[in-house]
């Protein structure tokens, strides 16, 4: 039968690293939720995205205001935070954002935070509106004879519903200068051709009268009234032509923004979610460093505590797949979505892809507290099954002393370096220890049935037959 003594010795000290990165694991967690890591992450990436798309307005190459953006992010959140969107000291809670609510959020902001003086060339479409009105309510319609006066009638119905939007955009005479952007994108624009197309009828109309009341000698009254519906007609037509210049002027320009908010968000959250790896890998070496120091985890003095001692080895590898089951636990918890989102967020995962237009109830967020609380129980746990192994962590006499100590690994020197490789190989995470556990189990099991099946074959006296 195959010693097992080495493989045990093997798996114990594997397990010893597995709870010392589900110590970790859990420490990290508990950083990342408390301050809430992720969101200040997509705060940063927001204020980065506004930077790009406000960087040249109008075509113009001048830089970036970046009091701008950071207005931007600030109505941003806010939004959000109306919609559930915050933590229970009120702060946002941004764990994830789609790019479909980002794009929602943004028509709800004012429409000058997202692009400086659009609300001045929406002034600009209201005088010219106002002048076609004008110019409309001059025509004498009972002039109009025959087919005329129906085509008149339809343009006036065609050009109704913009004059009525932009007038629900007024205040106190101009454009209120807080109107939301998604106001001014709803605005109904007309089809100038079309338009034209039936005020060119009724222009002809007209000028076939004029002709016709010349023609028969008509007083001077009727040419003069048909010459000055003529002359109304000219100047609509040059009204309604200023006035989709005006919209284009207006509207294409907010359209872009928007436009450009959509092309530049993959590539924003692309840099976020490096940023946020980036990050979270600096935490998770902070801590492994805190906690190899604080639990005295040096691998030279752990690995002959284990080895020193085959029964506590043994018993250690009989409880391997305890550990694994332990650790899938906690690795499931940390991948489940938050609370408030949909699945498929992990938290360990920072894609920034699912809805956050959910509201987060105050159910919610009293789950999110207990998840909290129930992490903090893990560590204590884990902390305890650490000092179970008979490894002792430091003590504050050691650290008021400083570390001159010596201890049962030898020097000073040889227990930093003891820290420094447990350091290396907490790096490499908890989810890799436990599929080497695993594996080492698994290799364990495959032994012991070889070794059962060579002592049933020399039981016999020889091999059996095939």
């Amino acid at each position: 039968m195959p010693d097992l003594s080495i493989l045990n010795t093997l798996i114990a000290m594997v397990i010893v690293i597995l709870v010392l990165s589900l110590i970790v694991q859990s420490i990290q967690t508990l950083i990342k939720k408390f301050f809430k890591l992720k969101s200040r992450t997509i705060l940063n990436s927001l204020l980065d995205l506004f930077q790009t798309i406000t960087q040249s307005p109008d075509g113009d190459t001048a830089a970036a205001d970046p009091g701008k953006a950071r207005q931007l992010v600030q109505d941003v959140t806010d939004k959000l935070r109306q919609m559930g969107r915050e933590t229970l000291r009120g702060k946002p809670m941004l764990d994830s954002l789609a790019k479909g609510d980002l794009l929602k959020v943004l028509t709800l902001v004012e429409a000058e935070n997202l692009l400086p003086g659009v609300v001045g060339k929406f002034g600009r479409v209201l005088e010219t509106v106002r002048t076609l009105t004008g110019e409309l309510q001059a025509i004498d319609a009972a002039l109009l004879k025959g087919d005329a006066s129906a085509k008149f009638a339809s343009m006036q119905t065609s050009l109704l519903p913009i004059i009525d939007d932009i007038e629900t955009l007024v205040r106190d005479g101009s454009i209120n200068p807080n109107v939301v952007f998604g106001d001014l994108n709803k605005l109904r624009q007309i089809k100038t051709t079309d338009v034209l197309d039936l005020l060119g009828e009724v222009q002809k109309k007209v000028e076939d009268d004029l002709k016709a009341a010349l023609a028969r000698n008509a007083s001077d009254a009727e040419t003069d009234a048909l010459s000055g519906v003529s002359d109304g007609l000219n100047r609509i037509a040059e009204q309604i032509a200023a006035l989709g210049q005006a919209f284009d002027a207006a509207l294409v320009p907010l359209r872009q923004r928007l436009e450009q908010a959509e092309v530049w968000y993959d590539t924003v959250m692309q840099g976020f979610e490096e940023r946020y790896t980036r990050h979270m890998r600096t935490v998770a070496l902070i801590v492994s460093v805190v906690v190899v120091v604080l639990l005295n985890a040096n691998f030279f003095s752990v690995y002959r505590a284990i080895a020193a001692d085959p029964a506590k080895s043994k018993a250690l590898a009989e409880r391997s797949q305890e550990f694994v089951n332990t650790a899938k636990r906690m690795t499931e918890a940390e991948n489940a979505p938050a609370s408030g989102q949909p699945a498929g967020d992990a938290a360990a995962t920072p894609t920034p892809t699912p809805s956050t237009s959910t509201p987060i109830s105050t159910e919610d967020q009293e789950k999110i507290k207990k998840e909290m609380k129930e992490e903090s129980e893990n560590l204590s746990e884990l902390v305890g099954t650490y000092k179970s192994f008979g490894i002792a962590p430091l003590t504050w006499e050691q650290f008021r002393d400083g570390i001159t100590f010596k201890t049962p690994a030898g020097t000073v020197f040889e227990t930093i370096v003891g820290w420094i490789i447990m350091v290396i190989l907490l790096s490499a995470g908890a989810p890799f220890w436990q599929d080497v556990l695993e594996s080492l189990f698994g290799l364990k099991n495959l032994l012991r049935q070889k070794s059962d099946t060579k002592n049933v074959e020399d039981e016999k006296g020889g091999q059996p037959k095939p």
